[in-house]
């Protein structure tokens, strides 16, 4: 054992790699299934996100035209309004 106390961390990495045997095709194709599966899931988050942040941006522009038409648009159109001076003022 003393004689390994001066093995670096690459270095033992690599005696277990070259130690242990070639993955089977099996072992290759579960773990390539895997990574395909992670790989979709990851897509459809990303688009489902993305599709969140475009509604959330719509609900935000309709919003804003219903309190638009609701305050500014009827003060604004008559400037004789008492309201006018308090959205100006």
């Amino acid at each position: 054992m003393e004689g390994r106390q001066n093995v670096s961390i690459e270095e033992d990495s690599e005696l277990l790699v070259s130690k242990s045997k070639p993955p089977t095709f099996t072992e290759m194709c579960v773990k390539q299934l895997i990574d395909t599966f992670e790989f979709v899931l990851g897509s459809v988050s990303n688009t489902a996100s993305y599709l969140r942040l475009w509604a959330l941006s719509l609900a935000h522009v309709k919003l804003s035209e219903v309190f638009y038409d609701a305050t500014l648009h009827q003060t604004l159109k008559d400037p004789q309004s008492t309201n006018f001076i308090s959205v100006m003022g």
